[in-house]
């Protein structure tokens, strides 16, 4: 149908509105923010817009092309830089991640109804923004301030991305198994060993950096889920001299999968690969 985003814009509105919840978040929790019905009718309409606009174009080229890996790179499908530029130069990445940082700081029902028009439009791109995201709410509960002022603002603004990086060829849902092993060194620094699976857009052409989230073992510790520890782990490092220089990070392959081919879901192997230990 003509305007159909438009549509499902205000299906999403008419929702928000009839949560019992909704008014005394509006009236009593968050009175200095304006979450109005004026408020959700603008941000949801031009969330709607910019899906239909930017986003169904590219989906189904995306998925007809795919992503590929060539030299040790993810290379993403044709428009899909444009339109993640756009997407983060617009600030919908970062809907309600803290205004601090450079977000909107709205609440988060209100990214939940943007995401579902953009992940109707194109759930690939969504496959990079979320990941993000939770990498933003992870640091904000476990990083040092340190850590926080470097990654939040780059996760925020889309120059860099996140990848939530648990899963193992033997240790899916059984976490407890992991093999991957962080070994500290003599400066009491981490450094991380082993192979992850099943990583959405573990390498990808779109953002200049990424974070891995990861869950890693470290010596001594105790059997099962207990002995796993998380750790933020860069594709990137810095060297002496401040350029950028690869930290053992290798997207090994591009799973094939039935469809979703525009968002690369990666085999990654990490040789003692830099790791920041955040919570264990």
């Amino acid at each position: 149908m003509d305007n159909e985003y438009t549509y499902q814009a205000e299906l999403i509105q008419r929702h928000v509105e009839l949560v019992p919840g909704y008014s005394v978040l509006r009236d009593a929790l968050l009175p200095d923010l304006d979450v109005g019905a004026d408020t959700l009718r603008e941000v949801l309409g031009a969330a709607a817009t910019f899906a239909e606009d930017r986003l169904v174009p590219i989906n189904r080229a995306g998925d007809l092309q795919g992503c590929r890996l060539e030299a040790g790179r993810v290379l993403t499908p044709d428009g899909y830089k444009q339109a993640w530029k756009e997407l983060t130069s617009a600030g919908w990445n970062s809907v309600d991640q803290p205004a601090e940082f450079g977000g909107m700081g709205l609440p988060s029902f209100l990214n939940a109804g943007c995401r579902e028009l953009f992940d109707r439009a194109c759930m690939a791109i969504g496959m990079l923004s979320g990941p993000t995201r939770a990498g933003t709410l992870l640091l904000l509960q476990f990083a040092d301030t340190a850590l926080q002022e470097e990654w939040i603002p780059k996760f925020v603004s889309g120059e860099w991305s996140a990848t939530i990086c648990i899963s193992e060829a033997d240790a899916g849902s059984d976490v407890g198994r992991m093999r991957t092993r962080a070994e500290p060194n003599a400066q009491n620094e981490w450094h991380v060993t082993g192979e992850k699976m099943w990583i959405s857009f573990g390498d990808n052409d779109l953002v200049e950096r990424i974070g891995h989230l990861m869950l890693a073992r470290t010596p001594d510790a105790p059997p099962g889920s207990a002995g796993l520890s998380l750790f933020l782990v860069p594709n990137k490092v810095q060297d002496s001299t401040g350029a950028w220089v690869a930290n053992g990070v290798t997207p090994r392959r591009i799973e094939e999968k039935l469809g979703l081919h525009g968002s690369p879901t990666c085999a990654m192997g990490f040789e003692n690969a830099k790791a920041f230990l955040k919570c264990s």
